[in-house]
């Protein structure tokens, strides 16, 4: 767009410098800024949740918190959103348009935090560059900053239910590997074996990141339900199921008719009842 010039007032056209390009690319990555996570604050005011950003380990992450009934924290992860804009093109934002999690949250009666990952919804961070969002979005560095952001929203002797959509369900996985308060781990359509879901659809590797199947089956004491759609070509049964008959409590539940992000706000209220059990 910019060689073919922007129209004066006059009609004349002209091309833009090379000073002026850094100007306007500034420009944009603050309107980029203000615009991302629109969608996030307006579901989250809405629903009357609080708003924070903290410092993690290495990150800062905004978050959303709500409070209930419960001695369990009920932490939710969304998916990766956006990470590219074409095989070739990298997302200058990959926040989520449909944030799902983050709807499932408002049906939610526990004390409940949306847990925002690194560089999404217009975080202001040094860090954020775009290798957080696609080679090295399950970093062991990124799991970390999570985990320090969860210790900031537990109170004494509350437990941990993690929530995670698709590559929140990855995060989910890891972040219980990792921690000894977790209670339970409820994935839908969780990206459980990163090799295997870049191979099936020809990515590139995820070279910088942490693979869920390749960690040790979590702690015994840790619940897990898995749920994925019969109609979710994103993420299979065929591709996780591997990774759940490896661990020592966990169900694999496929939900016809659904999709990787329809309609799971209408099965919300039954899986955190199942949950509560």
């Amino acid at each position: 767009m910019f060689n073919r010039g922007i129209g004066t007032g006059g009609g004349d056209q002209h091309r833009l410098s090379r000073c002026q390009l850094p100007g306007l690319l500034t420009l944009l990555l603050l309107c980029l800024t203000a615009c991302s996570g629109q969608v996030q604050k307006k579901i989250a005011a809405e629903a009357g949740f609080a708003s924070f950003q903290v410092q993690g380990d290495g990150f800062h992450h905004q978050v959303y918190t709500k409070e209930g009934r419960g001695n369990i924290v009920h932490f939710y992860i969304e998916g990766d959103g956006r990470p590219w804009l074409s095989p070739r093109r990298i997302s200058l934002d990959p926040t989520s348009r449909q944030p799902l999690m983050l709807r499932l949250m408002t049906l939610d009666e526990a004390p409940a935090v949306y847990l925002g990952r690194p560089c999404y919804m217009g975080v202001v961070d040094d860090r954020c560059n775009p290798l957080w969002w696609t080679s090295n979005r399950y970093a062991s560095s990124v799991v970390q900053s999570l985990s320090a952001v969860i210790d900031q929203f537990l109170g004494n002797g509350q437990g941990i239910a993690l929530f995670g959509h698709s590559g929140g369900g990855a995060l989910a996985m890891l972040l219980a590997g990792r921690r000894s308060d977790i209670k339970t781990v409820v994935t839908i359509a969780g990206n459980l074996d990163v090799q295997a879901w870049t191979q099936q659809h020809g990515y590139s590797a995820l070279s910088g990141s942490l693979n869920p199947a390749n960690q040790v089956p979590l702690a015994a004491h840790i619940r897990q339900y898995h749920l994925v759609g019969s109609e979710d070509h994103n993420v299979s049964a065929n591709m996780i199921r591997p990774v759940i008959l490896q661990q020592v409590d966990a169900t694999l539940t496929v939900v016809e008719g659904y999709d990787h992000s329809c309609c799971w706000n209408e099965l919300w209220p039954e899986i955190l009842a199942s949950v509560a059990d």
